[in-house]
């Protein structure tokens, strides 16, 4: 009887650890944005992302497929359905194929601009400018390297991965495997970032890269547009939010958008 009590007792705890989520806070430096603070909240199928500057709260359901972003100060709030997202890609996609004699003499003017720069300058631009602009920047698959150095960050073990496109590094991340509750979450999270990511056309690659990394990201830095930004996880607690947490508060008003426009903008031309 006793050795029965202990095996259920102890597969209600296996259930409640697998069940348990994730609270870990933020700390994000350079950019065009300053340096800014987060909240971050996980649990199965479900993921919440909080700024403390501006309280704009974005919610992932992979259960439902969809992300809503929230303007807790406006009490308004957008939908975005996986579906919606990749229509807007193929969209893209197939007017990147397209012939665009505007954009065609547009490039080929700042090709030209660009080739009577100073050597370094011309480097420079276009590291700035690869990727941002159909037809420029390498098209080199995304490579990641699992490194041997160690370094103690917000007091977790962690290891170096960095990310590659061709010659140029633009991704460094520490990886700690010491938050064992992340382990139950960490399908969901490769799902959604290959998900989101495959959609992005200019980020080709980046899912799968991501998919290659072994644990929690408790640092990354990144070089975005000649600048770069450095997001640093500064605490880790157990958690399990109300399911409430993860839905749009009630007498919140639903507003078009950002994609809603952009596929409106590109109908129209």
């Amino acid at each position: 009887m006793k050795r029965a009590a202990a095996v259920t007792l102890l597969l209600c705890w296996s259930a409640l650890a697998v069940a348990q989520g994730l609270h870990w806070q933020q700390r994000t430096t350079g950019g065009p944005g300053g340096d800014r603070t987060s909240d971050s909240y996980a649990m199965p199928r479900k993921f919440k992302s909080v700024d403390a500057a501006d309280g704009r709260v974005m919610i992932v359901r992979l259960d439902r497929e969809v992300i809503w972003t929230i303007d807790t100060k406006k009490r308004t709030y957008q939908e975005m359905t996986f579906a919606q997202l990749e229509q807007m890609a193929n969209t893209m996609s197939s007017k990147m194929k397209e012939p665009d004699p505007k954009m065609d003499e547009a490039r080929a003017e700042m090709e030209r601009e660009m080739a009577n720069m100073p050597e370094e300058q011309r480097k420079m631009m276009e590291k700035m400018m690869g990727g941002k602009i159909p037809g420029m920047g390498s098209s080199a698959p995304i490579e990641v390297e699992k490194t041997n150095e160690t370094r103690t960050i917000s007091g977790y073990n962690c290891k170096k991965y960095v990310m590659r496109r061709g010659d140029e590094t633009f991704s460094t991340l520490w990886v700690t495997k010491d938050v064992r509750e992340f382990a139950p979450l960490m399908a969901d999270w490769r799902e959604f970032s290959k998900r989101l990511a495959s959609l992005q056309q200019l980020v080709k690659g980046m899912g799968e890269a991501y998919a290659k990394i072994d644990g929690f990201i408790v640092q990354t830095t990144m070089s975005i547009m000649g600048q770069e930004i450095t997001t640093t996880t500064t605490r880790v607690e157990r958690a399990s939010p109300a399911a409430s947490e993860f839905d749009v508060p009630s007498g919140y008003t639903k507003t078009a958008s950002d994609l809603d426009k952009a596929m409106q903008q590109m109908d129209k031309e």
